[in-house]
């Protein structure tokens, strides 16, 4: 059996999608112009203008999330046990391990 085939029989197909999009640099990118509920596609999100306030969901699994305000707006980042706040011209790169987000 092929190291290919071993993989694709052991993952899902959501999990071979997100290896084969970060292999490919591809990330799923929303500009927000408003409040924000995140889902298991997002991987970028970006405020231009305004301040708002992203609500994170319970991903299905483990996911890699970041959140960019290049406004001049405050945007407040909110979960389950999770708050912060991102300013002017800041990034967070969150991580959800199974159970909580923390900030990388």
């Amino acid at each position: 059996m092929s190291l290919r085939r071993f993989i694709q029989d052991k993952l899902t197909d959501a999990q071979l999608d997100a290896i084969n999009n970060a292999v490919n640099g591809y990330q799923n990118y929303y500009l927000a112009s408003a409040d924000y509920t995140t889902t298991d596609s997002n991987s970028v999100i970006e405020y231009a203008s305004g301040s708002y306030t992203v609500t994170l969901h319970t991903p299905t699994g483990n996911k890699l999330l970041y959140v960019t305000n290049s406004g001049t707006g405050i945007i407040s980042v909110n979960g389950d046990g999770f708050s912060e706040v991102v300013y002017m011209n800041e990034s967070f790169e969150l991580f959800f391990n199974g159970t909580n987000w923390i900030l990388l």
